[in-house]
C-alpha cells in the first residue's frame, strides 16, 4: 500500500472524526469537512482507492470505508448495535430461505 498524501492523511482523519455509531460520512459531508467540492471528493477518494486506503460500495450511500480497519464496535450506541443485529438476523434469515 502507497503511503498516503497529506491531503489524504486529512481526509482519512476527516472519515474517521465524522463517522457516528460505524455509519461513515456522506461524500457530501466530508466534502463540507474538507472544503472541497463534490467533484475534489470524488477525484480524492478515487485516488485513495487506487492505493488500497479506502473502499465503497457504487451507488450506495454512506458505504465509504477505511482499509485495514475493524469496526469498533465497543464505541458503537445500543440503539446502532441494534440495527446491526437486526441485518445480521435478516441476512441470516434469507439465507436460510433459499
Amino acid at each position: 500500500m502507497t503511503p498516503p498524501t497529506p491531503r489524504m492523511a486529512d481526509c482519512l482523519n476527516a472519515i474517521e472524526r465524522l463517522t457516528v455509531d460505524g455509519v461513515p460520512p456522506s461524500w457530501s459531508q466530508l466534502g463540507r469537512e474538507l472544503n472541497l467540492a463534490q467533484s475534489n471528493i470524488h477525484r480524492l477518494l478515487s485516488d485513495m482507492k487506487d492505493r488500497g486506503l479506502v473502499d465503497w460500495k457504487p451507488r450506495r450511500a454512506h458505504t465509504l470505508r477505511i482499509l485495514g480497519q475493524e469496526p469498533d464496535f465497543a464505541s458503537m450506541s445500543t440503539p446502532a448495535l441494534t440495527r446491526i443485529l437486526g441485518h445480521v438476523e435478516a441476512l441470516l434469515a434469507n439465507r436460510s430461505m433459499a
